[in-house]
């Protein structure tokens, strides 16, 4: 079969054989040119695409997989398949920003994290509550210590027990007095079992010895767990500290 080119048809112009019936360069091998309006391929990979591997050779691409997300490989490179992630990940962009990746989602502290068919599940498995308690003491006892200890009735102490890890506020306050001059009395809770520190301090000072003052002070401690108890403890800087009517009051944020 002859192949044929088309010449523009001018009024007069006469035309030659050669222009009636010009073969391409390549036509006795069955192929056309790109600069012919071909594709310059006898075959291709079975499953694979055409793509331009320079700016006038198209090639085949080799076979992309079934079902996958086909990415483009740039100037004169051939496209090729996204391969699949495992089960919950995601498709997204790296941290450079320059190629897709699989990111993982992960389950933290009470989550789930649930893959099934066109759909990832995240619940939460903590049920949580509002929690509130308040004890109070009202016997009044003295310490000598100089470091944060229990008095002879110990506490007050609360438990809050909400169901899970949860940020919380603590509300304290004791009646004290000192029985020396300008001698301070310090109230502080051991929150969750830890030690108590100044930096949670109720502090009341003594002018004139004996004089009781009553003082208050809160914290808010944060991921607290589950069913964790908090204790009211006590000290003075000299001599000897009464304290009474002493009280705490704990509440739930989240």
């Amino acid at each position: 079969m002859a192949w044929f080119t088309y010449t523009a048809l001018v009024d007069g112009m006469v035309l030659t054989a050669a222009d009636i019936n010009t073969p391409l360069s390549n036509a006795a091998n069955g192929t056309v040119t790109v600069a012919h309006g071909g594709t310059g391929l006898t075959a291709g990979t079975s499953g694979g695409v055409p793509y331009f591997s320079g700016s006038t050779t198209i090639a085949s691409s080799g076979a992309l997989t079934a079902s996958r997300i086909v990415l483009g490989g740039g100037a004169g490179a051939a496209p090729s398949s996204l391969t699949f992630g495992t089960a919950n990940q995601v498709l997204g962009m790296n941290s450079g920003a320059t190629a897709y990746e699989h990111k993982t989602i992960t389950a933290g502290s009470n989550i789930t994290v649930t893959h099934a068919a066109n759909s990832i599940t995240i619940a939460s498995t903590a049920s949580f509550a509002i929690t509130r308690s308040t004890q109070d003491v009202a016997t009044s006892e003295t310490t000598t210590s100089t470091s944060y200890t229990d008095l002879a009735t110990s506490g007050p102490a609360i438990t809050l027990s909400p169901g899970g890890a949860t940020d919380q506020i603590l509300v304290y306050s004791a009646e004290m007095s000192s029985g020396t001059v300008n001698g301070q009395c310090h109230a502080s809770p051991a929150i969750a079992g830890s030690g108590a520190s100044d930096a949670d301090m109720v502090l009341a000072s003594s002018p004139a010895a004996g004089v009781p003052y009553r003082a208050s002070a809160h914290a808010f401690p944060t991921s607290v767990a589950n069913g964790s108890t908090h204790t009211l403890k006590y000290k003075v800087n000299v001599g000897t500290g009464t304290f009474v009517r002493r009280r705490m009051s704990g509440h739930t944020l989240s």
